[in-house]
């Protein structure tokens, strides 16, 4: 099998069921953050009733919840300017960055950069 067809061959010929577990950890992790960090995700799970150790597996995913473009609209609005979803501390230099990103805002004329 040529390497070169592939961005990261070890993921992309993993085995399914070790291909299952990465995800779930990586998807487990993804979760604790969530949870820890953010406001609008706490609030959206626990409306659902979802707590952080609902999940175990990918097949406990289909119990979350969907977020949709119009609620990230609606907590970018209310939390401006990036909403109550953001879970990254925009000073924290893990993050890789050395200055915030451009602030912006949706207008009826379409995206203005503050």
């Amino acid at each position: 099998m040529r390497t070169d067809e592939y961005f990261d061959p070890e993921i992309e010929t993993m085995k399914p069921g070790d291909l299952r577990l990465l995800q779930q950890s990586k998807l487990s992790r993804q979760l604790d953050y969530l949870f820890a960090r953010s406001p609008f995700y706490r609030e959206k799970f626990a409306a659902a009733g979802i707590r952080r150790e609902d999940f175990c597996n990918l097949k406990d995913l289909a119990r979350f919840p969907f977020t949709v473009k119009e609620e990230l609209r609606e907590s970018q609005q209310a939390f401006p300017p990036l909403g109550s979803y953001m879970a990254a501390d925009m000073k924290d230099p893990k993050f890789g960055r050395k200055s915030p990103p451009a602030r912006s805002t949706h207008r009826e004329s379409g995206l203005a950069t503050l």
